[in-house]
């Protein structure tokens, strides 16, 4: 009992300190609200999201837990990081003030989603595109979920949103270099981007939420990752169909 009180304090202890860095407002999770200003490399960014609950939650994820494990990476020398899967912007937000020299390219296919991540992205100088990430470049539609998290795209040639291959996409941002870190919250779309092995090649950090379908078990995804020559060196789970996880280039 004692340790597992021990235990509670000091995460608590952690996301208060994690929230102070941003300039956030943070007792505890009961009755907090999200806010509107957020502290970014010492200047203060207004916030814009939907009024849903998946967007409370991912806020609550990137910034206060460190679901993507950002602070573990800072010791890191990062210079370019690729976001799949921007949603309004938090992580890009939250990379750019762990890594402010970074270049941050975000990706979001969801147009009613872009006025939120594009006001971040002037506010904080990260980049935009308006598209979606796959194993090659063509066109998708788009399928709307409960809540804006929970958007997925379809491969689909009539499709109003572009899709950019992962291999452009790494060298938009990287040029021919190696790609720091990849980021992905993409609703099962990282299955075919982790199909391009040259393009996984060139990352040297991957930060996950992964999505696990009937023929797609978590054994599988391990094996795939392990395959690209990455270790795991977290992993947790979210439930029974999600999870995260980070991984390191050997």
């Amino acid at each position: 009992m004692a340790l597992s009180l021990i235990s509670r304090l000091l995460w608590l202890l952690e996301r208060r300190s994690r929230a102070k860095r941003y300039g956030i407002p943070y007792a505890r999770d009961k009755g907090w609200k999200m806010p509107r200003q957020v502290r970014i490399s010492g200047q203060l960014v207004s916030l814009s999201y939907p009024s849903d609950q998946g967007s409370y939650i991912a806020f609550k994820d990137v910034f206060i837990s460190d679901v993507y494990w950002l602070d573990k990476l800072q010791e890191r020398l990062v210079e370019s990081i690729l976001d799949i899967g921007g949603h309004a912007g938090f992580f890009s937000l939250a990379a750019k003030n762990i890594f402010p020299n970074a270049r941050v390219h975000s990706y979001e296919p969801n147009s009613l989603l872009w006025p939120h991540i594009d006001s971040h992205a002037g506010q904080a100088g990260f980049s935009v595109f308006h598209e979606a990430v796959g194993c090659q470049s063509g066109r998708v539609s788009l399928q709307a979920g409960q809540d804006s998290v929970f958007t997925q795209c379809n491969v689909d040639d009539q499709g109003d949103v572009k899709m950019t291959s992962i291999a452009e996409a790494i060298e938009r941002v990287s040029g021919t270099g190696m790609l720091d870190l990849l980021k992905m919250d993409c609703e099962g779309g990282e299955w075919e981007i982790l199909n391009d092995t040259a393009s996984m090649k060139k990352v040297r950090c991957i930060s996950m939420e992964y999505h696990l379908f009937a023929d797609k078990p978590l054994t599988l995804l391990r094996n795939k990752i392990l395959e690209l020559g990455f270790e795991i060196q977290i992993e947790q789970s979210d439930g029974e169909t999600n999870g995260r996880i980070l991984a390191i280039a050997r």
